[in-house]
């Protein structure tokens, strides 16, 4: 919004459009995105290195290995961070609300690889 609009008593978010292209109900400040966003790559990289440890530990191997990856990266974090941080409302605290907390990033899979071939080195290989 122009300054002309911001002295004239209208609302400065008014003009602001979301990722989705409606108007945004809040200004989106950049430091507490930045940080959800850090928060969340925290989340999602721990689960992924202890269902890793899990994997390996049952003895998971080749594709069952795979599927739990899936199951437990996409549903876990998703739901830690979509009803029990977020209180069941993402969209306050990410740009794209629930598909941003359900996405998994690359980076967690390959710490669930180490995680995996690790726990499964440790108990399984010397049996």
């Amino acid at each position: 919004m122009d300054l002309a609009a911001a002295q004239a008593g209208q609302d400065p978010s008014a003009g602001l459009l979301g990722p989705d292209g409606l108007p945004l109900k809040e200004p989106i400040y950049i430091e507490h995105a930045q940080h959800n966003a850090r928060q969340a790559y925290f989340i999602r990289s721990t689960i992924s290195m202890i269902s890793g440890l899990a994997a390996g530990v049952l003895g998971l191997t080749n594709l069952w290995g795979f599927l739990f990856f899936l199951l437990v990266s996409v549903l876990l974090p998703g739901t830690l961070l979509a009803l029990v941080l977020a209180g069941g409302q993402p969209g306050r605290y990410f740009q794209d609300g629930s598909k941003e907390a359900f996405l998994p990033p690359a980076d967690s899979f390959y710490a669930f690889v180490l995680a995996w071939t690790l726990g499964y080195g440790l108990v399984h290989v010397y049996e």
